[in-house]
This record gives structure tokens, C-alpha cells and sequence, in this order.
């Protein structure tokens, strides 16, 4: 999901911009890459808190992309699994801990 996103930095390329305009440009449009990998690197250690910060960044991408059905099928409907997957594991975590004890 990362590099799909970070995929979209390549357009930060445009002839007529200096190199360093260009580097600028590409490091901003990693931001929403970075922000996808931070929540998933904070999902692997707390289960329940990248369901809830990856569900919050589909419903923001959903809110921003209101407009553009497609983008929102295409990244925040990904985002959106991955939350419930961290949602099962926490899930089925818990029921593990929970027969343990009894």
C-alpha cells in the first residue's frame, strides 16, 4: 500500500522545474506514504490502535475525496481492509489471552 501510494510522488518530475525544486516536490507528495507506513508500523506493535488510526485515515481520505468515487475505491478501501485485519488479530489475540486464563 506504501509504495502504491508513493507511486504517485513520481509526477513530482516536470521538465522546467531546477532539481532541487523537483526533490522538494517528490518528498511532499511522500507524505501520505509516510503517514501509511507509520500507521502500519504502529498497527504490527498495537493491533487496536492501527484498526482505529488506519479506519481514521480512510474516513478522512473518504471525506476528502468525496468527489472521486474511483480514488476512494482505489486507496481507501485498501486502508480500510487493512483496519479490519488489525481488528481480527487484535481480536482473535484477546481470545487467545482470554482461554489461557480460564
Amino acid at each position: 500500500m506504501v509504495l502504491f501510494i508513493g507511486m504517485f510522488a513520481l509526477d513530482a518530475f516536470h521538465p522546467g522545474l531546477t532539481v532541487w525544486q523537483e526533490i522538494k516536490s517528490f518528498l511532499v507528495q511522500l507524505i501520505p506514504g509516510y503517514i501509511v507506513l507509520a500507521t502500519v508500523l504502529i498497527g504490527w506493535k498495537w493491533d487496536i490502535a492501527g484498526c482505529f488510526l488506519c479506519l481514521t485515515l480512510a474516513l478522512v481520505y473518504d471525506y476528502w475525496a468525496l468527489h472521486h468515487p474511483i480514488w476512494i475505491l482505489a486507496i481507501s478501501a485498501p486502508v480500510f481492509v487493512l483496519s479490519l485485519l488489525f481488528f481480527i488479530s487484535w481480536y482473535l489475540k484477546k481470545k487467545e489471552k482470554e482461554e489461557i486464563v480460564s
